[in-house]
């Protein structure tokens, strides 16, 4: 599984002992419970219990019993959010460049031009800075971003967006 072995790049921070459950298995559970509708440490452990011969089937895994809401939790608190997130976005790039778009409010907004009181910029991860800004009124980032992104060149690029930009056309 793609996910599993991107998740084996993550530091196991725990001692010794504590490592009953291996570090991406239990990472791998969590991502596929959150995909099942389990949206707690607590739902996401009776959703691995409930499923657990079809998940050591799956996983290829031979555990007697899975990890409990606290075992998880106890887990999770040594993982360093960095390398979690480098892990998850691995598969999602590729090694491609991901942009990302958000919109800001200005402070101490000009009076010259109080109607462009927004600033809406695209941030390019892998070369670490901003590739364009577009500024614009309040309530106008998704028509702001609509303009940025017919800026810039995206051929075997990724763009993120915050949830703003998944409502319908504006």
């Amino acid at each position: 599984m793609g996910l599993m072995l991107d998740f084996s790049q993550v530091t196991d921070r725990r001692g010794g002992q504590g490592k009953q459950y291996p570090l991406h298995c239990v990472l791998t559970l969590l991502v596929l419970g959150l995909l099942s509708n389990a949206s707690s440490l607590r739902s996401i452990a009776r959703w691995m219990n409930h499923h657990h011969a079809s998940l050591n089937r799956l996983l290829g895994i031979h555990w007697a019993r899975m990890p409990t809401e606290g075992g998880l939790r106890q887990i999770l608190s040594q993982v360093e959010v960095a390398d979690l997130e480098r892990a998850l976005r691995a598969p999602m790039t590729n090694g491609q460049d991901m942009i990302r778009i958000d919109g800001k409010a200005l402070r101490g907004r000009s009076q010259r031009y109080p109607a462009l009181s927004h600033l809406c910029s695209a941030f390019s991860g892998s070369q670490e800075l901003v590739l364009a800004q577009v500024l614009y009124g309040q309530g106008k980032e998704a028509h702001a971003a609509r303009d940025l992104l017919s800026s810039l060149e995206l051929d075997e690029k990724w763009v993120s967006f915050d949830a703003l930009h998944t409502q319908k056309k504006q």
